[in-house]
């Protein structure tokens, strides 16, 4: 459908938790106080087996969405913002295009290398795995990777540090996708997913330090999958997402229907603002089997 109202960063306004019923109860009168017109958006994000619904309050007038002027933040608040939404866009991407079975390798280096020197040697390991499954009728490489870099003692990160890749490919032999790296040991295990999937592998691959900012935080293959995003402002009424933010953990049922049964609710979690009335509204959900 079409979506007159215009966007915000929510996920940025909204981002307290309140513990204190009071507290809860007084955001979300707030809301239902306001004068100014408002609907509710509901986002739907689908990552392989994994969909995310957010939901949110969206005014009709663009004048009343809550604003944030992000020039005065601290370096350090907004670095955060940032490396959570990378975070969380990755883990999404690594849903969409990995199943179980698929490859998660650790690769290292028996030299100190520079940067450019290491995404060199990966992109020839990843040349030469890209023709042996060419060669054995395998399908196309799909391939996510990060570079982590542990800093050495008097060592000057914009030179030469100790570093090692993780990286995500999908299925293949695992003792060929070992052998075939020449730069240092190799690790490969099986990706063996949990009640959230691959959230915590991804979210460990983008842990380690970069050697230096406004570097790239992960590379991938080109044939990537993406997320697959919808949004509605009719999805969900006011007074059903009222009931979510007063009792998130009694909204199963309502959650599953919501999504037509087709998938079980993993967790809620709701969100609050210091600036603006109201609640922010995140659910993660599973596929059924």
């Amino acid at each position: 459908m079409l979506v007159k109202s215009r966007d915000y960063d929510y996920e940025y306004i909204y981002d307290k938790t309140v513990l204190g019923e009071e507290e809860r109860e007084e955001k979300i009168q707030e809301l239902k106080n306001q004068k100014a017109k408002l609907k509710i958006r509901a986002k739907t994000i689908q990552s392989g087996e994994i969909l995310e619904s957010e939901i949110y309050p969206v005014w009709i007038k663009p004048k009343d969405n809550p604003k944030v002027d992000k020039s005065k933040l601290s370096p350090d608040a907004m670095s955060r913002y940032n490396d959570k939404q990378a975070q969380k866009h990755f883990v999404r991407v690594v849903h969409c295009n990995f199943f179980k079975d698929d490859l998660y390798m650790t690769l290292t280096f028996d030299k100190l290398l520079g940067e450019e020197a290491v995404k060199k040697a990966v992109s020839k390991y990843l040349a030469k795995i890209r023709r042996y499954r060419k060669k054995n009728g395998m399908p196309p490489l799909v391939y996510v990777y990060v570079i982590e870099y542990v800093d050495e003692e008097n060592i000057p990160t914009s030179k030469r540090v100790r570093m090692h890749v993780h990286l995500i490919m999908n299925r293949m032999d695992r003792n060929v996708a070992e052998e075939y790296w020449e730069n240092g040991r190799s690790q490969a295990q099986r990706l063996q997913p949990d009640e959230f999937g691959f959230e915590g592998v991804a979210r460990y691959m983008l842990k380690g330090k970069r050697a230096r900012k406004n570097k790239k935080r992960w590379y991938g293959s080109r044939n990537l999958k993406l997320p697959v995003i919808h949004t509605s402002d009719t999805k969900l009424t006011k007074k059903k997402a009222e009931k979510i933010a007063r009792t998130p953990d009694d909204c199963k049922e309502l959650f599953e229907k919501l999504y037509n049964q087709k998938y079980r609710l993993l967790d809620v979690k709701v969100m609050y603002s210091d600036i603006t009335a109201g609640y922010y509204i995140r659910a993660r959900m599973r596929k059924r089997d």
